[in-house]
């Protein structure tokens, strides 16, 4: 992965701490403060270069260093920092168009808490630190406002405020080098730009795995009773409170909430369901685990219930030798130190939230994620109890509603390309501004498929894209759930598909097969569907064909329904 890193001053150490996951990374870093240059110019070596992510880190003190050196020059500086928002954010859009696989990251600014202005910051029409808030409050509209959606806003000015102006920058390395910051802040900049791309590409946290005692609770339940555990609206008890508060609001981005604690159930639910000041119920977790195995074994119980991987999962707990033996036990999992002091509880809640859980948009399939995988778990159930896998799919009465161009869904589908690795046939990843383009091309169609059945609606759960060409088309995405592989679904997905390019004219249909490290559980399915192997290339790479002299039968088992709201 190549990662080009552009500034206006000299913070090439980053390339020395850039790290993510088990990608290569190769850097490209011209001079400081060429930036400009670098992005305007397309012959430029950077246009060469060809990045998968760029880094625009634009310094606020050394951008406006005429305005701190001499604040009474310009008392317009509301004006000034605007306009140099627009032109940032004018040449990075431009780039951003012109690169749309590329991923742009470009920084909200800090300025220097105090300047030669003192009292007059707030007494004058001269001011200095407005600047900042500002040129902030510019990028943040004209990202909203533009159709770039690999142009990501990260929030360097919270992370300056969380950890503190003095802690971060270092002015004995400025005049050396014209390199900004401390070890720590550079440390704490690369933190937050490897966070973001790992965010943006799906890579982030799905589950928090809770604890119970002196966690989401001051003190413990079987030993201080109800009224002697710390939970309301004074005190301590508060802050455990607010921390209720903040994980409750989790649920609203699409994060899921987990127990697995070492307690007797009873008395652990009794806080839930009785608790005047209990903010969560057990209606606000996926799966409770509330017992006294290790809380590896509950773990790994909840990540086989939810089908999901071990390192989609952080734990919160007090107890350090807890954290440490989940930590020894499963290798993917991450267990952030708690604080000492409950006080500090929410405060470090959102930055670790920050940090795991970071979105830079929402959809419906957020929202309802909670009650979607609670809803898996009782599918689940119910497939214990079945004799054979049909008596189960039947047993599930199962609907599947086929969407053709269905914009408002443009979010969700992209977020699918981006997230969707087992059952992805070519793991292409597709911006917003990229499905919304296959839309609009008549030579491109776009399906989704909505998964329902007897316990309620799995959202968005699958996705074609095809690309027409005269009487052939080719199948450039293919993807499904994890959450739904197993019920015969890609046979009525394709089988819908099949039968509406028939009636578009297509008489070939192509469906390529690009092997990766994690969907080499869809290796042989289009064979499954029906398709003829033409070729199969070194790199493991296959192309399938289907005529549409025939079309294949349709699972009985799944009822079909068009999606009512087309574009």
């Amino acid at each position: 992965m190549k990662v080009a890193i552009l500034s206006n001053v000299n913070i090439d150490r980053i390339s020395q701490e850039f790290i993510l996951e088990n990608n290569t990374l190769d850097f490209y870093t011209p001079s400081f403060n060429q930036y400009a240059q670098e992005l305007i110019d397309e012959g430029s070596e950077f246009y060469k270069f060809q990045p998968d992510i760029v880094i625009v880190h634009i310094e606020g003190n050394s951008l406006f260093s005429p305005q701190y050196f001499d604040p009474f020059s310009n008392s317009d500086s509301l004006e000034l920092a605007k306009n140099e928002a627009n032109a940032v954010f004018s040449l990075i859009g431009k780039a951003a168009k012109s690169m749309p696989k590329c991923l742009f990251l470009i920084n909200t600014i800090v300025l220097s808490p105090e300047s030669m202005l003192g009292s007059l910051e707030n007494n004058s029409e001269y001011t200095f630190r407005s600047i900042e808030r500002k040129f902030n409050e510019t990028i943040r509209k004209l990202k909203l406002e533009c159709e770039c959606q690999n142009v990501i806003v990260c929030q360097w000015d919270a992370v300056v405020t969380n950890i503190g102006y003095s802690k971060i920058y270092d002015k004995r390395f400025w005049y050396l080098g014209r390199i900004p910051y401390s070890t720590a802040g550079f440390a704490s900049l690369c933190q937050l730009y490897q966070d973001t791309v790992l965010s943006f590409f799906g890579k982030g946290k799905k589950v928090i795995v809770l604890d119970l005692d002196n966690t989401l609770w001051g003190g413990i339940i079987g030993e201080d009773g109800m009224n002697g555990i710390l939970l309301g609206e004074q005190g301590l008890g508060k802050a455990y409170r607010d921390f209720q508060r903040l994980l409750k609001a989790m649920k609203s981005k699409g994060v899921l909430l987990a127990v697995a604690s070492k307690n007797n159930e009873k008395d652990a639910l009794e806080v839930f369901n009785k608790h005047p000041m209990a903010v969560l119920k057990p209606d606000d977790f996926v799966a409770m685990k509330i017992n006294w195995n290790p809380k590896s074994q509950s773990i790994r119980e909840l990540a086989n219930e939810l089908s999901l991987g071990l390192n989609s999962f952080i734990f919160i707990d007090d107890n350090p030798v807890e954290r440490m033996q989940v930590v020894d036990a499963i290798a993917e999992i991450e267990a952030p130190v708690f604080p000492e002091d409950p006080a500090l509880l929410p405060d470090w809640f959102v930055s670790v939230s920050n940090r795991y859980f970071d979105k830079f948009s929402l959809t419906t399939e957020d929202s309802k994620r909670s009650e979607m995988y609670k809803m898996e778990v009782q599918r689940k159930e119910v497939k214990k109890t079945s004799e054979s896998l049909d008596e189960f799919l039947k047993n599930l009465q199962m609907s599947a509603i086929i969407g053709i161009d269905t914009d408002v869904l443009i979010p969700r589908l992209s977020q699918l390309t981006q997230r969707t690795n087992q059952f992805n046939l070519t793991t292409r990843r597709y911006s917003e501004s990229d499905i919304a383009s296959f839309m609009q091309d008549k030579n491109s169609v776009v399906y989704d498929l909505e998964l329902s059945d007897r316990f309620g609606s799995n959202g968005v759960v699958g996705e074609i894209i095809t690309l027409l060409d005269k009487e052939k088309a080719v199948f450039d995405t293919f993807l499904l759930s994890c959450r739904i592989i197993g019920r015969k679904v890609e046979i009525a997905f394709v089988g819908y598909v099949l039968r509406d390019l028939k009636k578009r004219g297509i008489k070939k249909v192509v469906g390529l097969y690009i092997p990766s490290a994690k969907n080499m559980l869809t290796k042989g399915i289009f064979e499954k569907l029906g398709f003829t192997l033409v070729e199969r290339k070194d790199s493991g790479e296959e192309n399938w064909e289907y005529s549409l002299n025939t079309l294949p039968d349709m699972p009985e088992l799944i009822n079909i329904k068009e999606r009512n709201e087309r574009s």
